[in-house]
């Protein structure tokens, strides 16, 4: 069996009607034909669709349990043409690794970029960070818990993209400490961590310890981080 029959990710990037947008790989057209449009659109989505099949088998299987017949069966494709989309359970967590952390370093690297007060920008940031549990929480567990048992050449692309995330966070407290919003005894790196803690640990209770809405835990944790490190008014 062709093991290798999708095409690469790096030959998909290449590819013409592919663009990368919101930090998830999708297919759009970008010339005329109508019957080229159709197919790049629907490659695409199945591709997306696969992944997030993957991914529901690894939260469910575990990472080392799970088989690629398990990721056919979760979207109902025969084994052989699950290799037209990904070649390997181990390539799969690769790119569900990577569209993750990629959506992160997107809007973190957007969102520092604004002209949004350093408080609101730390606001969107979790709550964006924390919309991902709640729309793809496969995606969310498996990156949490697998990522480092990925390949050596994997785990260090990721680490590095992880390490932008932080370094687009640390600039956001860096903007609130010179515009005096923020307290100028705090450790930015120390807040970040901090903050990212907060968020991770949000997939170990939500819907263990609390049924909120991920729209109102980000608001509390963005209420107790931000009342720490915010200069408040002498009274």
């Amino acid at each position: 069996m062709q093991m290798d029959a999708r095409p690469s990710r790096e030959k998909l990037r290449k590819h013409p009607f592919f663009v990368k947008k919101n930090g998830s790989d999708i297919v759009r057209f970008l010339s005329e034909g109508s019957t080229q449009r159709s197919a790049a659109r629907k490659y695409g989505q199945r591709y997306l669709e696969v992944l997030s099949a993957a991914a529901r088998a690894f939260a469910k299987r575990g990472y080392q349990s799970a088989t690629t017949k398990d990721i056919a069966d979760e979207i109902g494709l025969q084994q052989g043409s699950l290799y037209y989309y990904i070649k390997s359970k181990e390539s799969a967590l690769e790119q569900i690794c990577d569209v993750a952390i990629d959506g992160y370093v997107s809007f973190s690297d957007r969102i520092r970029r604004g002209k949004q007060r350093p408080s609101e920008k730390l606001r969107t940031i979790i709550e964006l960070h924390l919309s991902t549990l709640d729309e793809r929480p496969d995606f969310f567990k498996v990156f949490q818990e697998n990522r480092n048992e990925l390949g050596d050449k994997a785990r260090h692309k990721i680490g590095r993209q992880i390490r932008v995330y932080e370094k687009n966070i640390e600039a956001i407290f860096r903007q609130g400490i010179r515009a005096s919003e923020f307290r100028n005894d705090i450790d930015a790196v120390h807040a970040t961590l901090t903050l990212l803690a907060a968020c991770n640990s949000v997939s170990v209770w939500w819907k263990v310890r609390s049924s909120a809405t991920i729209t109102k835990i980000a608001a509390d944790i963005s209420a107790v981080l931000l009342r720490g490190v915010i200069v408040l008014a002498r009274e």
